[in-house]
């Protein structure tokens, strides 16, 4: 400041000089002024300087150190941060419009290509082409990765609203039209009149396999997800119902809430996927793979479960009424709180590691050959429960309701039955009781075993 002033002849002294230059270095706007002016001061005489100081540096100066000067610290900070925040936000708002328009012109293409397939490349003509069909599946699950949530359920609505991804119902036989006279003849009888062997209905109801063996295929959808990858994917709350997802990797998908009734999720994938509360009601689920997914509070009522995998599975106070859980394994999954009456768990895998059914409703549930070795089952309500050949080998059965429960062939083998009533139990023996673990426990008239037996025992 005293070589520009002395260089320009300017008044002043070591005080005045010492006062403005307080004022500076509070100002990062005035230090880079004072910068500009000395380089420019150090290359321009003094008359040149004049005459440019007027036109070009006074104005700026004024406009930007004189204003902000008089203004204090947090007024200027403002005025400086009020053009910055409507840039910022003009950027952001341009952006989402850029995004929304993006996104309308992905669902745009897509319609027009599924029109365009429809009409003039024949994709419902029968029979179906395949390589039509193949490209449209194709085409769909890349728009489903390119859309934003919202999008992607209305996608879906299109496709279930256009019958394009529907699964066909099966028509159910009219019975009440048959007369007496024509009534379906029986298995004998058809096999005599034929040379055809049928199996029985009534062995077809003990062999559920057997009966979907025998059942008439039901076509696939024009557009179905088989085999397609939807890993990762948000469908919070999005209407699937009735689609066809066979084999489909869903792993890590974000499916809270997702309506998934009637569906077809035969062998899907659904490692670690997010069920919570989903709907699942009718929904087909054989052979899936449900590793360590999230169903707290899921509605699985009537859902086919047979011979999934749900190990480490969370099923807190899931709905699984009259579920189909056969031949399933539920090895380390979390059933606490579950309400599973009716529910067949006939054969299923419940693993040796402590599995929770604290105060589970089991009531009516069939559990023939169930593996329930170690389940804690304290409070839990086994009330008319099929268990035979169950295997119970040290489960803990205290105060559970086993009324009118069947445990026929049981393994009780260090079963703690204590508080236990098992007087209305039906097909129990004194042989089934020898290992297990007697205390306050009610016992049939028929057994002379003591129920105080193992009170003292450590």
């Amino acid at each position: 400041m005293y070589k520009n002033r002395e260089k320009l002849h300017r008044p002043g002294d070591a005080d005045s000089d010492w006062q403005a230059a307080e004022q500076i270095v509070q100002s990062p706007i005035q230090r880079l002024l004072l910068r500009g002016n000395s380089q420019l001061i150090a290359r321009l005489n003094p008359s040149t300087y004049q005459i440019l100081k007027g036109g070009v540096w006074d104005a700026p100066k004024w406009a930007l150190t004189g204003l902000l000067v008089k203004l204090p610290k947090a007024e200027w900070v403002k005025l400086l941060a009020v053009p910055l925040a409507v840039a910022v936000a003009g950027t952001i708002i341009t952006r989402n419009f850029q995004r929304e328009a993006e996104q309308n012109r992905i669902l745009k293409e897509y319609f027009t290509l599924l029109e365009t397939f429809t009409f003039e490349r024949e994709l419902l003509t029968q029979p179906l082409d395949s390589g039509v069909v193949i490209l449209a599946r194709g085409r769909t699950v890349t728009a489903l990765r390119e859309l934003d949530r919202d999008r992607r359920e209305q996608l879906f609505a299109f496709l279930r609203a256009s019958d394009l991804a529907t699964i066909a119902a099966e028509e159910p036989a009219d019975k009440s039209a048959q007369s007496p006279d024509t009534a379906t003849p029986n298995a004998e009888e058809t096999e005599v009149l034929t040379g055809e062997t049928i199996q029985n209905p009534d062995e077809l109801a003990e062999n559920p396999e057997a009966a979907d063996e025998n059942a008439a295929p039901i076509p696939e959808p024009v557009i179905s997800f088989r085999d397609q990858d939807l890993s990762e994917m948000d469908l919070r709350n999005v209407n699937l119902s009735n689609l066809d997802f066979p084999f489909t990797n869903f792993r890590e998908a974000n499916l809270e809430g997702t309506n998934f009734n009637d569906a077809n999720l035969q062998n899907a994938i659904l490692w670690g996927a997010s069920l919570q509360k989903a709907y699942l009601w009718n929904t087909d689920l054989r052979d899936s793979s449900l590793s360590k997914a999230n169903l707290q509070d899921a509605s699985l009522w009537n859902a086919n479960l047979q011979k999934a995998y749900l190990g480490e599975a969370n099923l807190r106070n899931a709905m699984l009424w009259n579920a189909n859980l056969q031949s399933a394994i539920l090895r380390n999954a979390n059933l606490q709180g579950a309400e599973l009456q009716q529910a067949n768990l006939q054969d299923a895998n419940l693993g040796q590691n402590l599995i929770s059914l604290e105060q589970t409703n089991l009531q009516d549930t069939n559990l023939g050959g169930a593996n329930l070795q170690n389940a804690m089952l304290w409070n839990a309500n086994l009330q008319s429960a099929i268990l035979r050949n169950a295997n119970l080998q040290g489960a803990e059965l205290q105060q559970a309701n086993l009324q009118d429960a069947d445990l026929q062939d049981a393994n009780l083998e260090f079963v703690n039955l204590a508080g236990a009533d098992l007087r209305r139990v039906s097909y129990l023996t004194e042989e089934q009781l020898a290992e297990a673990i007697l205390c306050g426990t009610k016992l049939p008239d028929y057994i002379e075993l003591d129920g105080n037996r193992d009170c003292n025992t450590p």
